[in-house]
């Protein structure tokens, strides 16, 4: 896989390109805009809320360290050596549980997850 800017990527699984942080931060000034009086937020705090969320639905700790691409916690030192399953299926069912969870609380509607090709 490649950055906008053509750069090789060190993995296909890629959330938000370091060059692509100005427009994150542009975005996200403009959400704020209409949220009112919240403190200021960082990716981060998506990352942990969506972390905590799974967790509070029953989705599985080692599933979402690996949605969050985790290379610590459950799966560091010798599991990590010797734990090399991707976790696919499992985190295919996680996001399609988490979509529908983020879907009821906004519309009382189940969301539809569709599977992306890889290229």
């Amino acid at each position: 896989m490649r950055s906008a800017a053509g750069k090789a990527l060190a993995s296909s699984y890629c959330y938000l390109p370091a060059n692509d942080g100005a427009r994150f931060r542009t975005s996200r000034d403009r959400l704020d805009e209409h949220m009112g009086d919240i403190p200021k937020w960082v990716i981060r705090d998506i990352r942990r809320s969506v972390a905590s969320g799974m967790a509070r639905i029953g989705i599985a700790v080692p599933v979402v360290e690996k949605i969050l691409a985790h290379r610590k916690g459950t799966f560091a030192g010798i599991v990590g050596v010797y734990q090399k399953y991707g976790f696919l299926p499992e985190m295919t069912v996680a996001m399609q549980r988490w979509g529908d969870h983020v879907e009821r609380l906004v519309t009382a509607r189940d969301a539809k997850i569709v599977k992306l090709r890889k290229r």
